[in-house]
């Protein structure tokens, strides 16, 4: 076509669909599962980041959750909410991103119910020994509020 540049889709014009999108892991994630890259020369796809129908999987997904549990579209970190699943799942040892508040959860119920000492806290949820004080810290504080406001 006369006057109209053409973009590759795999290093720009994608602005949207790039990293820095909400659910660009998540359709990676479901792109190197499901591509057999190294093998095909695949590059990453639309943004670099995976392929249009991995892409399409992933916002399909997040709209069905949005959906059946009347989530808000235009939902930003809420510091109230804790998922428990991934605080289960960091427990069990895999690498998963916690908040502030799920570390400090994480981290007393492993103190609680498995006695590891801060070192071992540290090594099972993929941190360091300073920052499961600090965790435990945050969750004895926490629940000396918590029994206080109860004897009020």
């Amino acid at each position: 076509m006369e006057g109209v540049e053409m973009t590759d889709h795999r290093n720009h014009g994608h602005g949207y669909l790039s990293w820095s999108h909400p659910l660009a892991r998540v359709a990676n994630r479901h792109c190197r599962a499901h591509n057999e890259y190294r093998r095909s020369g695949w590059a990453g796809g639309i943004g670099s980041v995976a392929c249009g129908a991995c892409w399409e999987w992933a916002i399909r997904d997040d709209e069905r959750v949005v959906i059946e549990y009347g989530v808000s579209r235009h939902q930003g970190p809420d510091i109230d909410v804790v998922d428990e699943i991934a605080i289960e799942r960091a427990c069990r040892g895999e690498q998963v991103r916690l908040t502030r508040v799920e570390r400090s959860i994480a981290a007393a119920q492993l103190r609680d119910s498995e006695n590891l000492t801060d070192y071992q806290i540290a090594h099972r949820l993929h941190t360091n020994s300073e920052v499961v004080r600090q965790a435990l810290a945050l969750a004895d504080a926490t629940t000396a509020a918590t029994d206080l406001a109860e004897v009020a």
